[in-house]
């Protein structure tokens, strides 16, 4: 079962009161609890990390410069709680901000340059597991964690044979879905457009097929995909994007990608761009934004292969050609 990728897009409602339009609406600035919840990459342990902490400890952070304000250092106290074996579990904060999305933005930040300092000083990875945020004003909750798919059945595939061409692709696919970098993902799934679309590496064994027999099979064609509402939804696309990727075609979709997101990972510090572009895998926004842009970059590769498998069972039907003896 395809689920998308945990990047703070899903916020579910916690505790009794559920109405949170007034909050969503709300532009006031007010105290927002935002509460941090870390992971130990080593051992996928929850709510806990590779360091030990005596005792909670309270800090302060003074150097986070605020948009909205004229000033730009505000000490926000942080809280740094450990968990019942003495490890590092949980961050806690009191932002002011005007909604949930600027206060977990601005402790996400605060603390992801902090965790990148202290990773390369010990090696040991600092990692986010999950974030909870609360309106003080509205008494409202909200929590983005990963979530849990209904579990498929476990079956063996079976005569599927594949030649190298595409057991690279789809191990480009599969470490694309198990990395938690919302960065890795979309690098992986681009790579493969790149691929389909640039070099037809995944394409051009049937295209050869396709020139020679297409005349007497003319049911032997590739579908002509576009992007529809139902995948922009179940990818979680940012609203912004909707009326724009809505209805292009996956070739259209890959000369978006590639214009508009492509120079980021591909270059980190590309010359055509200011230093204040340049990619920062510490900043909340451009999280979200490669989350989403990963989602539907997912689903765009995940259909190309499935439509590619199909056209070569139907050449294999067709008795054009014979799979075992093709892929081996």
């Amino acid at each position: 079962m395809w689920i998308p990728h945990f990047g703070y897009i899903l916020w579910l409602k916690q505790g009794e009161n559920i109405d949170s339009e007034k909050s969503t609406k709300d532009n006031s600035e007010r105290i927002f609890k935002v509460q941090i919840f870390l992971e130990d990459l080593g051992r996928r342990d929850l709510k806990s990390s590779a360091f030990s902490l005596k005792d909670n400890v309270q800090k302060l952070q003074t150097e986070v410069v605020r948009e909205n304000r004229q000033d730009n250092k505000i000490e926000t106290p942080f809280l740094y709680e450990r968990n019942e074996k003495g490890r590092l579990s949980n961050i806690k904060c009191a932002v002011l901000a005007k909604s949930k999305e600027e206060a977990v933005a601005y402790a996400y930040n605060s603390l992801s340059h902090l965790f990148s300092l202290i990773t390369f000083l010990d090696g040991a990875p600092l990692s986010i597991w999950a974030i909870s945020v609360g309106d003080e004003k509205y008494k409202l909750g909200f929590e983005a964690k990963p979530q849990n798919a209904i579990p498929s059945e476990f079956v063996f595939p079976m005569g599927m044979i594949f030649g190298k061409r595409f057991r690279s692709i789809l191990s480009l696919y599969r470490e694309g879905r198990v990395s938690i970098s919302p960065f890795y993902r979309f690098f992986c799934f681009y790579k493969i457009l790149e691929g389909v679309f640039e070099r037809r590496v995944l394409l051009e064994e049937g295209d050869s097929y396709l020139k020679i027999h297409a005349k007497n099979h003319p049911e032997l064609k590739r579908p002509k995909r576009k992007i529809t509402a139902e995948l922009l939804t179940l990818a979680m696309v940012k609203p912004q994007y909707v009326s724009e990727l809505k209805d292009k075609t996956f070739a259209q979709f890959w000369e978006w990608i590639r214009t508009k997101h492509r120079h980021l990972i591909a270059h980190t510090f590309p010359k055509e761009y200011t230093e204040s572009e340049w990619l920062d895998l510490d900043n909340f926004n451009l999280y979200v934004e490669f989350t989403s842009v990963g989602n539907i970059t997912d689903l765009v590769v995940r259909q190309i292969i499935e439509d590619e498998l199909a056209f070569w069972d139907r050449l294999a039907k067709l008795n054009i050609v014979d799979l075992d003896s093709e892929w081996q």
